[in-house]
């Protein structure tokens, strides 16, 4: 999805950028639309501190999504990105009237426009929220596996091959990582008190996903 940037934003909060596109691409996933709408940041100081101002608009003739950032919670924000994001969707679908009339006030007065309103309040918003539960979901399980195995921060974070050979040739983290791997030999009779590495990771990774769920 392209993304214009009337002002600052993206430059003063450039992880933003990243999460429009994650919930630009869990609606295009979701619902399967083949054109991607434009969307447009606008930076409105006048408007962000209007209590009644405008939050976003969705033009069905030139697929432009525009969102009003300034002043706004991220979160909100993603959220309106996802309400008109619905918008395209029903657009792609032919559920939005030619020539439509959206002056201010037309859910009053439309009875059409109405029910397109409320179907974007409903499918919308639960959507955004299943990719907010998913996204969550993902970053408990990161934590749970940065907390039991630290070779997993050093993959995600792009650690080269050099400076795994340095850790390498720290002899109590490859001591630690060879605990982990380590698995008792096939023909190696095992105690059956004994439990094997591989079990007690899978042990504590299901221990700590208990934890964790049931906060």
């Amino acid at each position: 999805m392209n993304i214009t940037d009337t002002g600052t934003y993206l430059k003063d909060k450039p992880q933003m950028n990243d999460m429009l596109q994650s919930v630009y691409a869990y609606f295009q996933e979701s619902f399967g639309f083949k054109k991607p709408p434009s969307l447009f940041l606008v930076d409105d100081g006048k408007n962000g501190d209007d209590v009644l101002g405008k939050t976003g608009q969705y033009n069905p003739s030139t697929y432009e999504i525009h969102i009003y950032v300034s002043g706004r919670h991220p979160k909100d924000i993603l959220r309106s990105l996802a309400h008109e994001l619905y918008h395209h969707v029903q657009n792609c679908n032919g559920g939005i009237p030619k020539n439509s009339n959206t002056n201010e006030g037309y859910a009053q007065v439309d009875s059409d426009l109405r029910k397109v309103e409320e179907e974007a309040y409903q499918k919308g918003n639960i959507t955004f929220r299943d990719w907010e539960d998913k996204m969550k979901k993902g970053n408990k399980m990161k934590k749970i596996k940065e907390e039991l195995d630290p070779r997993y921060v050093m993959k995600d974070e792009g650690v080269t091959s050099e400076q795994t050979n340095e850790v390498d040739d720290d002899e109590e983290n490859k001591n630690k990582r060879e605990a982990l791997e380590e698995e008792p030999d096939e023909e190696e009779s095992l105690d059956e008190n004994k439990v094997s590495n591989k079990d007690w990771y899978y042990g504590e990774l299901s221990k700590k996903l208990t934890e964790k769920w049931a906060k």
